[in-house]
């Protein structure tokens, strides 16, 4: 009987390693909206406002370093998660995300461009959060990404942290390739 409870302790102890130790996407977290899977859009299709409306369709998606999918997202992993509902590629990290296209000036920005920033040391010059242009009408520069808030939607002039932060703006190569609405 003794050896019955030994080998039942660490049956038990082995289950309950496996269980922590797994990666975090395959324990779905049950208080997080309910969302799609699949693919939001056909590859490669809808154009720039089907770009920017999928990224639209996450906010309110938690945040979670290293996270790439609807049950959270850091803000590389939520770019490269948007680009790539419509077929497009892009590098895992923002700094290797700013290689990808040409240079714009700020006042030339349009939806699907990307922002690049520095991290929480404005002083740095490092490549530290990216995010995606989903407007500019109105004098209004909006942009989504994931940060502590989750997926959100800001207006750059109205965020100081951000406008100390900017280190440049990038037309991504691939976009290129969307068919137009």
């Amino acid at each position: 009987m003794r050896t019955f409870w030994i080998i039942a302790s660490l049956v038990f102890a082995f289950w309950l390693f496996r269980r922590e130790s797994a990666p975090e996407e395959s324990t779905p977290d049950m208080s997080a909206p309910k969302v799609q899977t699949e693919k939001l859009v056909p590859s490669a299709t809808g154009g720039i406002d089907a770009l920017t409306a999928t990224a639209r369709a996450l906010e309110g998606r938690p945040y979670r370093g290293g996270g790439m999918s609807p049950t959270g997202f850091d803000c590389s992993g939520f770019v490269s998660y948007v680009f790539r509902q419509h077929g497009l590629r892009l590098p895992r990290s923002s700094a290797a995300m700013a290689q990808t296209g040409l240079e714009v000036d700020l006042e030339e920005v349009q939806p699907g461009d990307l922002l690049f920033f520095t991290g929480r040391d404005a002083s740095s010059g490092v490549i530290g959060h990216v995010a995606l242009v989903t407007g500019t009408e109105s004098g209004h520069l909006h942009m989504t990404h994931a940060c502590n808030r989750g997926v959100v939607t800001d207006n750059y002039w109205d965020m100081r942290y951000y406008q100390e932060r900017l280190l440049r703006a990038v037309r991504p190569r691939v976009l290129a390739s969307l068919s137009e609405d």
